[in-house]
C-alpha cells in the first residue's frame, strides 16, 4: 500500500486549491471532523483544470460533441451550488500553479491544526474572490502570517524539503490511483467527490445501520 495511505488520521482529504470541485467540498468535509471528531489530514495534489467548453462546430463528432456536452454540463454544476452557497467563484476553468500553496500547506501541517484550517479557509476564499495571487511567495508568507503561523525557515522550506516532500506525494498519490479532488482515502479505499460524503460518514459511524444507497 502507497504511503500515501499511511496517515494516522481517521481520514484523508486531497485537495487543489485551484479546484472549485475541492472549494465545494471543503466545509462539508469539516463537517465530518465536528461529527465524528477526527482529525482529517489534509494532503495537497496538483490537478488539471476543470475543462473548458469548446465552441461548437458544424464538423464536430459524436465524441468531441459528448466531451462539450460534459464540460458544460460540469461548468453550470459548480457554478449553481457556488450561487447556492454563496461562494464567489471567478474563474472555475484557471490554470494557476497550486504547487506554493501546496507546499505551503505542509508547511503549516506541523503547527496547531486551528492554524491549518484558518489557512486551508484562507487560501480558498482569498483565491476564488481574486485577492489572493496563489503563485506568490510574499503573498503566502503574509497569509500564513496572518493565521498565526510561523514562517521562520519557510523560504528554504519551500525551495528545498518542502518542495522534494510535495513532489513525493504527487508521485505516491498518483501510484495509489487518486488522480483528481477532492479525493477522500479512507480504509484502504478512494472515494471521489463530496456526493459521496454520506457513504464516508456511514463508514466512519463503524458501518452502522444500512449503507447509504
Amino acid at each position: 500500500m502507497s504511503d500515501a495511505f499511511s496517515s494516522a488520521a481517521a481520514l484523508t482529504v486531497c485537495i487543489d486549491f485551484k479546484s472549485p470541485l475541492a472549494y465545494l467540498a471543503k466545509d462539508p468535509s469539516y463537517l465530518l471532523h465536528q461529527q465524528f471528531a477526527i482529525d482529517i489530514d489534509w494532503q495537497p495534489l496538483l490537478t488539471s483544470p476543470i475543462p473548458l467548453p469548446q465552441t461548437a462546430s458544424k464538423g464536430d463528432d459524436r465524441g468531441t460533441r459528448h466531451r462539450r456536452y460534459r464540460a458544460e454540463s460540469a461548468t453550470r454544476d459548480i457554478l449553481r451550488y457556488a450561487e447556492i452557497r454563496n461562494l464567489k467563484v471567478d474563474d472555475i476553468h484557471t490554470t494557476a500553479d497550486s504547487s506554493l500553496a501546496g507546499i505551503a500547506l505542509l508547511w503549516v501541517k506541523q503547527q496547531a491544526a486551528e492554524i491549518q484550517h484558518r489557512y486551508i479557509d484562507l487560501v480558498f476564499a482569498g483565491f476564488w474572490d481574486g485577492r489572493l495571487d496563489i503563485e506568490s511567495q510574499q503573498a503566502i508568507t503574509a497569509l500564513l502570517q496572518g493565521c498565526g503561523a510561523a514562517t521562520e525557515g519557510l523560504a528554504g522550506f519551500i525551495e528545498g524539503v518542502g518542495r522534494t516532500q510535495f513532489d513525493q506525494l504527487q508521485i505516491e498519490l498518483r501510484q495509489a490511483g487518486v488522480f483528481s479532488v477532492p479525493a477522500y482515502l479512507i480504509q484502504d479505499e478512494i472515494f471521489y467527490g463530496r456526493q459521496h460524503l454520506p457513504m464516508i460518514s456511514w463508514i466512519l459511524s463503524g458501518r452502522q445501520g444500512q449503507a447509504p444507497i
